[in-house]
């Protein structure tokens, strides 16, 4: 009855807003490079409703995209929500004058940067909905059994075991006990060598999706809707307590959550499994329990009690990314670093070959870390300390403003290949694996720099198809001992 109401308002949404999407992108594209062009100033006002009235243009587009069902997880969707959650509001708290603060960058800095991220939606949603408007959603009826098989279950209970086993013996279990999560990545980078390291990453990755996968099938497995939202919603909140109470992992229960609903959305409900306001809720309460797990983390461990600032931060997604822009874009506006043009583009080709082969590469995220370093005399480096890398800064790094609208479309192309995988026929035996555990890369699209997110897929694609072809092997091995 739900799926039936579900429809009848998507149809009628259908009859009563009437718009070419393509014609509608590349009228937002032809505004945002008009003003470009015109090089005008905008207040935060205008740039802020700018952002807003165009971002809703760009969600409306990727909608008419084909996909199963009322099925919202597409990569690009999710890049353009996330990276709408992390801007509108900043603007909007801005204008409230409610109290943000970027040390060392100047506040008539804001509209720019605000505009800056319009124009990376804009490139993205334009070239994102031209690749992928004319690939058809496969549909078939035939289920794969290793996509419901116990042997996830076994292989997630016995890669956990094997894994802290091995942490144990090399005493590199580092748990919230070993500090804070610059301190332990200090330490896992200092306390074995390259190898040992490159083991430990891949074994915690394919237990990791090993994980997803036992998670996908026990909840695929539910005889209702109302069934399966309650052993996701146990499996999510206890893997999250773990995840967060040892280890300090804050997005343990989200990215659980998140990447089995897109398992389920393949193996079993065909894109039905929860509808469009259930994922604006997820969207939401996601950001805000991640600043929350924050907050109490800061007020148990050291006693720290929230401000307004802090309050005001829970409604931003990844509030350091945008800073990350500022900074970049100032450095540039003022002659402190030089620009890029396109070298990280070819160090991410080069990502792609074994590490032993093409050696270190240099992160943007690490040279960030070293320039901010510099710039406050505070040596970040040693500390262990991590930040992300805008994709904003990245573009802007490359050719200013042009290199925005560039970025805009590589992220699109990236993007694509994710959906490549849900959408191919020739990969759908494949496509509930790779793409419940590649999703995450819509996040990544934001916060990482072009090298880190191809090295991220690479690791996906190898990783698990390597977990696939063992469990098929112990699949086939089980069936062959039962009929003798």
């Amino acid at each position: 009855m739900k799926n039936m109401v579900s429809n009848r308002l998507n149809k009628s949404f259908k009859k009563t807003v009437h718009f070419n999407p393509l014609l509608s992108g590349l009228f937002a594209l032809f505004f945002v490079i008009v003003f470009c062009i015109l090089q005008l100033q905008l207040s935060l006002f205008v740039a802020t409703i700018i952002f807003c009235i165009i971002s809703v243009l760009c969600i409306l587009i990727l909608l008419r995209l084909p996909r199963r069902g009322s099925d919202y997880f597409d990569p690009g969707m999710l890049f353009l929500i996330f990276t709408i959650m992390g801007t509108a509001p900043i603007g909007i708290m801005l204008l409230l004058k409610l109290p943000i603060v970027i040390t060392g960058v100047r506040y008539s800095l804001f509209p720019k940067i605000i505009f800056l991220h319009l124009i990376l939606i804009t490139s993205f949603t334009f070239f994102y909905y031209l690749i992928n408007f004319k690939r058809k959603i496969v549909i078939s009826n035939h289920t794969p059994p290793i996509w419901h098989t116990n042997t996830w279950i076994w292989m997630a209970i016995s890669l956990t075991l094997a894994l802290f086993a091995i942490q144990i013996l090399s005493d590199m279990l580092l748990t919230r006990q070993a500090g804070s999560n610059s301190e332990i990545s200090r330490i896992f980078n200092t306390r074995i060598g390259v190898y040992g390291q490159q083991f430990l990453i891949h074994l915690g990755n394919i237990k990791g999706y090993a994980t997803l996968f036992a998670v996908g099938t026990i909840v695929s497995r539910a005889q209702t809707l109302k069934q399966a939202y309650l052993r996701l919603a146990v499996c999510s909140l206890l893997l999250g307590i773990i995840g967060f109470g040892i280890f300090s992992s804050r997005g343990a229960a989200l990215g659980i959550l998140l990447s089995t609903i897109c398992y389920v959305n393949i193996t079993r409900w065909d894109g039905t499994f929860i509808s469009g306001r259930i994922f604006i809720l997820l969207m939401l309460l996601g950001v805000a329990a991640t600043g929350i797990l924050d907050l109490l983390e800061s007020f148990f461990i050291n006693g720290t009690i929230p401000n307004k600032y802090d309050i005001a931060m829970l409604f931003i997604l990844d509030f350091g990314i945008f800073k990350n822009a500022a900074v970049v874009v100032d450095w540039v506006a003022q002659g402190i670093v030089n620009l890029r043009n396109g070298e990280n583009y070819l160090t991410a080709i080069k990502a792609l070959m074994p590490k032993q082969v093409r050696g270190d590469l240099p992160l943007l995220a690490n040279w960030y870390i070293s320039e901010v370093s510099k710039q406050q005399g505070v040596d970040y480096v040693a500390q262990g300390q991590g930040f992300g890398f805008s994709t904003v800064a990245e573009g802007y790094l490359n050719w200013r403003t042009f290199g925005v609208f560039i970025q805009g479309v590589v992220l699109a192309v990236l993007a694509s290949v994710v959906r490549f995988v849900k959408v191919s026929k020739k990969m759908r035996f494949l496509s509930p694996f790779i793409f419940s555990t590649a999703i995450g890369v819509s996040y990544i699209l934001i916060r990482g720099d072009t090298m880190g997110i191809m090295t991220r897929l690479k690791n996906y694609f190898l990783d698990v198809i390597f977990i696939v072809i063992v469990v098929t092997v112990i699949d086939t091995a089980i069936k062959g001992k039962r009929k003798y």
